[in-house]
């Protein structure tokens, strides 16, 4: 009885993609995110990432239903007012370098390419982006040191916040004009080698030369700003700085038009500092994490779609629980 149970459930959770598809009728093109596909992950790094055996399967099956563009080609399709429906495009954000090392080779065998996502200051391996120092420096220390590290952070910055076990989680309290400040003074208080000599090691991001490489086999490369600090928390000045400053740094550097930004941490400022973004640069589309099946006709609220969970669970995720959440306009 229990195996014919496990049986019909199974059958019912496989199914129920489907339904719905078939209920649910929409135009809603579908942009899909990913961060790091590797074949192993680093310290630096959340234990998110997907393996290429994953990478590999998901496009598979992604390929028999949609048709994979660039972000260019459906923007061109939204300005015309064509369907963009059964349409897909693949993003990467942050720049790591993988994308040269394992997912170009595959995607070129399938004909595929996608948008990066690049955070300019930590290109060429300029910089390790703060989020990942926090995070290694998270991974490597003992709890002890930990809380003497925020102690020390505190007090040499005039801090009031109680020390907390999580780096992770107190430099959610940070505010954004003083973060690479903060996550540097940890780092050199904790960590015996430099973040030169380590960047130097791990060399984790793409070069000027691999986005050119790239650039020339089809892919397109996007904002992700100058130091990916959340938007929601920037003023008018920062916002300027790290989107509309960047994208134009960007565009000198690659000949190349910036047409997209992807909002790190999905974070949107507010609607009156977007209209400035879209004013004052060339970017059409300003790209969330919130997908919820409402790509149409209007880029500047496109929300992307994270598959980055084992196989099952991402088509889950991709197939079903944007139907869970209601449209928003």
């Amino acid at each position: 009885m229990k195996r014919f149970i496990s049986s019909v459930f199974d059958k019912s959770v496989k199914l129920v993609p489907r339904i719905i598809n078939l209920l649910s009728k929409h135009n809603s093109f579908r942009i899909i995110y990913y961060h790091r596909i590797n074949y192993q992950l680093d310290d630096y790094y959340f234990d998110t990432g997907i393996d290429i055996r994953t990478f590999k399967r998901q496009i598979s099956e992604l390929k028999k239903k949609y048709r994979f563009i660039t972000l260019t080609e459906a923007l061109e399709k939204a300005q015309k007012q064509e369907s963009l429906t059964d349409f897909i495009s693949l993003t990467f954000d942050d720049g790591f370098r993988e994308i040269f090392d394992y997912i170009h080779p595959i995607l070129n065998s399938e004909g595929i390419t996608g948008t990066i996502y690049l955070i300019e200051r930590c290109i060429d391996n300029n910089d390790l982006m703060w989020r990942n120092k926090v995070l290694y420096l998270q991974k490597n220390l003992p709890k002890k040191e930990i809380l003497a590290l925020q102690l020390a952070l505190n007090e040499h910055f005039s801090r009031q916040y109680e020390p907390n076990s999580s780096l992770l989680s107190s430099s959610y309290e940070w505010d954004m004009s003083s973060k690479d400040e903060y996550a540097n003074f940890l780092w050199d208080n904790s960590i015996d080698i430099s973040i030169e000599s380590f960047l130097n090691e791990h060399k984790p991001y793409l070069s000027g030369e691999q986005i050119i490489e790239l650039l020339n086999s089809g892919y397109e490369i996007g904002c992700h700003t100058y130091s990916h600090p959340r938007c929601n928390k920037l003023t008018p000045k920062e916002l300027k700085e790290e989107v509309i400053d960047s994208a134009s740094r960007l565009e000198k550097r690659f000949g190349v038009d910036i047409n997209s930004l992807s909002y790190p941490f999905g974070e949107r400022p507010s609607r009156e500092l977007e209209i400035e973004i879209l004013k004052n640069s060339k970017i059409i589309t300003l790209q969330g994490i919130n997908d919820r099946l409402n790509n149409f006709s209007d880029p500047r609220f496109w929300e992307r779609c994270n598959m980055e969970h084992d196989y099952k669970n991402s088509l889950s995720s991709f197939n079903l629980f944007p139907h869970l959440k209601k449209y928003s306009f």
